[in-house]
């Protein structure tokens, strides 16, 4: 389905002005206006239907600084009008909550902690790809992501994370990935760093229904100027037994007000909603 929307965003005129960045809480609030496109509403091969949709997406921004402590949440609705198919309107077409937590333990140890849960009615635009069959229903993810990192010297990091991610839609089956990697990454100079990492994945799609993960990536990432790094990573991948390449590519170029990038990637992936 195409997809196309103009946005804006707007701020109460009354918002709580943030703190400077050394420490102390802040609130922000926020609200963005768009209009929106979709050509293909109900993700249909033999009957797509086409409508104008204007969303509403209020927002709040908190969270706390500190010399070692950092907390951070964020929560936003969207909110949806059809013109030409009201019985789609909602007030909460979409939930998004977002919280993080970090704690620099030491100058060398550290620990973060990200979840965010996402409710939706249009399961398509979770990560990864939902099956397209699945037209609109209400799907849901939650993702947990701690992760720990020390310091081994100024040139070399090492980390290991752990993430979870639930998937669920209604009518299809519960779907769970876990992933553990542990990695690290070496400066060997002010242009070039070097990073392996080592993961294993479960993938848990329904009862009875699970398939096992490895993968090794090694990266290089080379900055060609003060705004422009290049970034190559290559590995291989076991799962269940059989093994395949993986590898990606990636030229970002840092701009005054953004970027620009140009990628490439070759890896796996699963689809939610379906068991098998």
């Amino acid at each position: 389905a195409a997809f196309l929307m103009l946005a804006a965003g707007l701020l109460p005129v009354q918002a709580t002005a943030a703190p400077a960045p050394d420490s102390g809480g802040y609130i922000k609030p926020e609200l963005s206006i768009g209009r929106a496109y979709d050509s293909n509403l109900f993700w249909s091969a033999a009957n797509p239907q086409s409508d104008s949709i204007w969303r509403v997406s209020p927002g709040l921004e908190a969270g706390y600084r500190s010399d070692k402590f950092t907390m951070g949440a964020f929560s936003s609705i969207d909110a949806e009008r059809y013109s030409q198919h009201p019985e789609l309107n909602s007030n909460a077409i979409r939930r998004y909550t977002t919280l993080s937590l970090s704690y620099q333990q030491t100058p060398r140890w550290s620990e973060s902690l990200l979840t965010a849960y996402t409710s939706t009615e249009t399961p398509q635009q979770l990560t990864p790809v939902a099956n397209l069959q699945l037209g609109r229903v209400h799907g849901s993810e939650l993702t947990v992501h701690p992760e720990i990192s020390y310091r081994f010297s100024s040139l070399m990091t090492g980390t290991f994370d752990y993430l979870h991610n639930r998937y669920e839609l209604v009518g299809s089956p519960d779907t769970n990935f876990d992933t553990a990697t542990v990695g690290a990454t070496r400066q060997s100079n002010e242009r070039n760093s070097f990073d392996v990492a080592l993961s294993a994945t479960r993938y848990d799609f329904a009862t009875f229904d699970t398939v096992n993960s490895t993968l090794l990536l090694l990266g290089w990432k080379h900055r060609i100027a003060a705004n422009t790094v290049l970034r190559l990573a290559a590995g291989p991948r076991s799962t269940d037994g059989s093994t395949t390449g993986e590898y990606a590519l990636q030229l970002r170029h840092g701009l005054e007000t953004g970027s620009l990038s140009l990628g490439y990637t070759r890896s796996q992936t699963a689809v939610i909603g379906l068991s098998g």
